[in-house]
């Protein structure tokens, strides 16, 4: 069987089959599992992307009937059952398959403005999570050399548009690390974005439009199904609503096709959120029907989300848990917050690090370590053109050295 996408969904999967008279092949266009709630604490410098993003062969390596693929997938034939891939020289792979499950997660949606992405970044890839980090340290880097106290309040003013999980944590990283760790905090909370350049961000509020100037805009405000739930719904005539997420059957399965799986951020059933429990809880549903099937069992149950409840940490030791009807604040919501996130991570010795960076950081020095930033990379990023521009810079643009 062939899995696409290394996220929640597609490990879960993977791993529900160990022991399944089966051959699977995870397909991803990265070579990692990325652990997404904890991405804003490497855009921040609290964690090196290292340890949110095992390698999949490490995720895999003690399973013998699986093995990962780095390839980005290009067509799915559903009538042929074959999966369409190009490998990162170019050539063309084929992957047969008896079942298919697609979990391929989602991206970022501007809501129709598409040419926002250029001068607010989103945070769903460890790339993202470098450019963020570059983008902040390099704001603080010129407001250290101009004089101009507008350019300076500028460079020092954080615009975070959304105020999900991802925005509510992403700002209260950001206020810790201008308060404990940088020496000046100026930031704004942007919730109804109307408009923005490369210096400002314009918003609507009971006062109107004003326009806010900040060199720093990060998006965190919806999500949209990834291009290949468009693809999958091509090829099976499955349909797809607003956010682009493949309509599936109560199991799981595509309309047609019940060989055929969509999981995670990129299916619409039963109004799910986009976030990683219901990923988790699918993958390992679908990995047990698939087993099921395999050993000649009856048909399983309709998929049912037991919903474990949300959490958020705005910094340290300040968080709060909603689960199964009860609230926790505070310090006790924080050392929940903690313990969930770390026990999801994959690998003991990824888990074990995160607490002692944690440690280390947030507690005995009350500095982020990984902070470093280069002139190339700061002129890229304060740079109009730094938002389309490829990095990194080809050598009529990279200037010289001192």
């Amino acid at each position: 069987m062939v899995v696409v996408g290394g996220g929640f969904g597609g490990v879960n999967v993977t791993r529900a089959l160990a022991r399944a008279d089966a051959d699977v092949t995870i397909v991803d266009r990265t070579n990692h599992h990325l652990f997404q709630p904890l991405l804003y604490q490497v855009a921040t410098g609290i964690l090196p992307g290292g340890l949110i993003a095992p390698a999949l062969r490490r995720v895999v390596r003690k399973q013998a009937n699986a093995h990962a693929v780095l390839a980005d997938v290009q067509r799915m034939d559903t009538e042929g059952r074959v999966v369409h891939a190009l490998a990162p020289d170019g050539r063309e792979l084929a992957l047969p398959y008896d079942s298919l499950v697609v979990a391929a997660g989602c991206t970022d949606t501007y809501f129709g403005h598409d040419e926002w992405e250029a001068f607010a970044p989103g945070l769903k890839t460890l790339e993202d999570a470098h450019h963020v980090r570059s983008h902040i340290l390099s704001a603080f880097e010129m407001a250290e050399l101009t004089a101009d106290p507008a350019e300076r309040a500028a460079y020092l003013t954080f615009a975070v548009v959304g105020a999900g999980p991802t925005g509510v944590e992403m700002v209260g990283q950001v206020a810790e690390l201008a308060d404990e760790v940088l020496p000046r905090e100026y930031r704004s909370v942007v919730t109804m974005a109307q408009g923005m350049d490369h210096d400002s961000i314009t918003v609507s509020d009971s006062g109107g439009e004003r326009r806010i100037p900040a060199r720093t805009k990060i998006w965190a405000a919806g999500v949209q199904a990834s291009p290949l739930a468009g693809m999958l719904a091509e090829a099976t005539g499955a349909g797809t609503d607003r956010a682009g997420r493949v309509a599936v059957r109560p199991d799981c399965s595509l309309p047609g096709h019940p060989e055929v799986f969509a999981i995670g951020d990129m299916v619409s059933l039963n109004d799910l959120p986009a976030v990683a429990q219901p990923a988790l809880q699918e993958g390992a549903y679908v990995g047990k029907l698939i087993r099921a099937r395999l050993a000649g069992q009856a048909q399983a149950k309709p998929f049912a989300y037991r919903d474990k409840g949300s959490m958020a940490t705005i910094g340290h030791l300040s968080a709060v848990v909603d689960s199964f009807g009860m609230t926790f604040t505070g310090v006790i919501g924080y050392t929940m917050w903690a313990f969930i996130h770390v026990l999801y991570l994959v690998d003991w010795g990824n888990r074990i690090g995160t607490i002692l960076n944690w440690t280390r950081a947030m507690t005995f020095t009350k500095n982020r370590p990984h902070r470093t930033i280069t002139f190339e990379r700061a002129r890229y990023e304060v740079t109009e053109d730094g938002g389309t521009a490829e990095w990194p810079p080809g050598p009529a643009t990279s200037g010289k050295r001192t």
